[in-house]
């Protein structure tokens, strides 16, 4: 079932929304009921749809990914949201992982209300997200996982930052998303997309669906290194891993990574050997440390 909408000034309603190629294949028939005081009336039309899919049966598509194309949604995003606002990015984060939430709160992690960085900002917004599943336990690292949550924001600043719900991985750049309130007016979608591209990613969420990462490797959790991983992972606050290239001439290397100054620090290791660090690196300019 779609939405509920309320007519636009013409008289309109109307949606859009992602087929998936798992949605069927077949003749689909779509009704739509209206409502005016006392009066009711309904309409219906028949539309062939052709997908990858063979079943004859299933959901049309993507349930996040429905928005008003005429009208007003009452409820965008659809379904329950938890504490949080229907057509907000968090509502669909709660949607798809109410498992994140609910476990940091069990572990201490306020459930709501605002935070230090003043009125109007809140203990949960988007950017939250990825620091609020450290402090509750639950593993997060820097790539991208089917089931994970990815995050972008400068956690704790003066920022709503943005969550999104990873549906499907091919690489740390080819990314398919969920999102809601991707345009601040509240539509919700479902795309492929590059995370790097976009400011401030802080990494995934993994746990849930995403189990502990990306299979062959340990994700970054608090307190802890994987194999071949500095002490405490990813340093909070980073927002692109650092990339290395190494001068076979004189065996110089060079390691560039971004990320707020004095929130980037240096580990180095003997082959075999424990790690030393860290060592502490404020930007060359803003946010960029060599």
């Amino acid at each position: 079932m779609l939405t509920r909408l309320v007519a636009d000034e013409q008289g309109r309603v109307g949606w859009e929304w992602l087929i998936l190629p798992s949605s069927p294949s077949g003749n689909w028939r779509i009704t739509v009921y209206c409502k005016l005081g006392g009066r009711h009336a309904h309409a219906t039309t028949t539309v062939l749809v052709v997908t990858a899919s063979r079943k004859r049966g299933g959901p049309i598509g993507d349930p996040t990914s429905v928005h008003p194309k005429f009208g007003q949604s009452a409820g965008e995003g659809g379904g329950v949201c938890g504490p949080f606002e229907p057509g907000q990015c968090t509502c669909l984060a709660y949607q798809k992982r109410p498992d994140v939430y609910n476990t940091a709160v069990a572990r201490g992690v306020p459930a709501g209300g605002t935070r230090a960085a003043g009125p109007g900002f809140y203990v949960w917004d988007g950017e939250q997200w990825l620091v609020n599943a450290q402090r509750g336990g639950i593993p997060t690292g820097s790539q991208p996982v089917a089931g994970a949550l990815v995050v972008w924001g400068i956690p704790n600043s003066a920022a709503y930052g943005h969550v999104a719900y990873v549906e499907a991985a091919t690489s740390p750049t080819h990314v398919l998303v969920a999102e809601c309130n991707y345009d601040f007016q509240g539509h919700c979608r479902t795309i492929w997309e590059n995370p790097q591209a976009a400011p401030h990613l802080q990494g995934y969420v993994y746990g849930g669906p995403a189990g502990n990462g990306p299979a062959g490797g340990a994700p970054s959790t608090p307190g802890g290194a994987g194999p071949g991983e500095p002490p405490g992972g990813v340093p909070n606050g980073s927002n692109q891993g650092p990339s290395i290239a190494i001068n076979p001439s004189n065996g110089l290397a060079t390691a560039v990574a971004e990320g707020p100054s004095n929130s980037l620090y240096a580990y180095w290791q003997e082959p075999g050997g424990a790690w030393t660090g860290p060592l502490g690196i404020a930007g060359g300019r803003a946010g960029l440390a060599y």
